[in-house]
């Protein structure tokens, strides 16, 4: 959308909708796509690259978030533009839980023998016996 028409945006936050202000959002507009780019290619990823993806998305949402509602308090966004700001702090509340998810992982030691279910199956296959 704020590819296609930023101005369309722009005037339901009620910002002007001409010259930088058009520039401006066609350039975040970039940005929120190359976001979305990477959370689509990183959708299969765990461990670090999981845990990468998820932060760098609950930063961008708690800047969103801080300065959304910075320049509502300073006025200078309109009130109307109050729907942003929640809409930052449920996904970055989405992303936090997420990011604390991966850690149980972490936790686990090498020693603490938990079998995965690839190595449970290997398990059960060598305790059988072989005919002769």
């Amino acid at each position: 959308m704020l590819m296609r028409s930023p101005d369309a945006i722009l005037q339901r936050l009620g910002l002007p909708t001409y010259g930088d202000g058009i520039i401006l959002g066609r350039d975040v507009g970039i940005v929120v796509i190359g976001l979305a780019v990477l959370n689509w290619y990183g959708r299969n990823a765990v461990g670090h690259g999981l845990r990468a993806i998820l932060f760098t998305n609950l930063f961008v949402q708690a800047g969103g978030l801080a300065v959304h509602g910075a320049e509502i308090a300073n006025h200078q966004l309109p009130g109307s533009a109050w729907p942003s700001v929640s809409i930052h702090a449920v996904l970055g509340a989405m992303f936090a839980l997420a990011l604390l998810g991966t850690t149980k992982e972490r936790t686990r030691r090498r020693g603490d023998n938990v079998l995965t279910t690839s190595s449970w199956r290997e398990a059960a296959r060598d305790e059988q016996p072989r005919p002769r």
